[in-house]
């Protein structure tokens, strides 16, 4: 009994070690001052397909889309470049009239909205980020069904962004 309770145990952390090891992380970076680590399932994909992002990963669950809006590129639009992270986020959820506020956990500012994409719904942890020459808006999403399940992933993989 105890060499097939050993046994069983043995068997148990081996697909334990096995299951955790195979989505590895992954760097990414944008060559544009942003890198973030993501699991190994996801892909970088051709960020044109994303309304002009800086940079678009998919994964067969959640997707990130990051935006790179240069401080010279706010004051051509009118906003002040020296404008307060809080500020960059609520300017963000003003300009889009989401009916939300701007939040912190662990340190990282975000926001959550829903969204119908070809009537599929979708929610969107909304990361903002400040670096030496522009703000950054990393939106980390899901369809709005595996939300609950995805929501500690997306700000734990907010944590591994790096802005220069």
């Amino acid at each position: 009994m105890k060499r097939l309770l050993a046994l069983l145990c043995a068997c148990l952390c081996v697909i334990g070690i096995v299951s955790g090891c195979s989505a590895s992380a992954k760097e990414f970076d944008t060559g544009v001052g942003m890198t973030m680590t993501l699991p190994g399932s996801f892909k970088e994909q051709d960020a044109s397909q994303a309304n002009g992002a800086t940079a678009y990963y998919l994964s067969n669950t959640a997707g990130v889309v990051a935006l790179k809006e240069d401080f010279s590129t706010l004051e051509n639009a009118g906003l002040s470049a020296d404008m307060t992270l809080d500020e960059y986020g609520q300017t963000v959820i003003d300009a889009n009239s989401l009916s939300v506020q701007l939040q912190e956990a662990d340190g990282i500012k975000y926001f959550v909205y829903e969204n119908s994409v070809d009537s599929q719904d979708f929610t969107y942890y909304a990361t903002v980020f400040e670096g030496s020459d522009a703000f950054w808006l990393i939106q980390f999403f899901c369809e709005t069904k595996n939300y609950d399940q995805l929501q500690s992933d997306f700000l734990e993989w907010a944590k591994t962004v790096k802005v220069s």
